[in-house]
Order: C-alpha cells, then structure tokens, then sequence
C-alpha cells in the first residue's frame, strides 16, 4: 500500500481505498470481519497521514 497515496499539493490526503478492497476482500472472512479490517486500515491511515505530513 506504500504508493497507494493521494497526494495533493505534495501532501498526503489519505490512501486509495480502491486500492484496498481487493486486500480486504482477501482477507475477510465475512462482512463484519471485512469491517473491522476496514476500520483498523483507516486507524493505519490516519496515523501514517500525521506522521507524513507532519515531516513537513
């Protein structure tokens, strides 16, 4: 998922979600697993976001 960022005005944003699902879908065993997968993904994302843009 490392290039899967968008990227504005050479900030981070958040990740291609798009990019995601199919990683997802692999993994999950059923809707809710699929989910909680989503929500642990986001917690990643916002985490990394603060952390990139705060380099800058």
């Amino acid at each position: 998922m490392r290039t899967q960022w968008n990227v504005d005005y050479g900030s981070a944003i958040g990740l291609r979600y798009e990019a995601a699902y199919p990683l997802i879908d692999r993994e999950a065993v059923d809707g809710d697993d699929w989910q909680d997968l989503f929500d642990d993904l986001r917690v990643l994302e916002r985490g990394a976001l603060d952390a990139l843009n705060d380099v800058k």
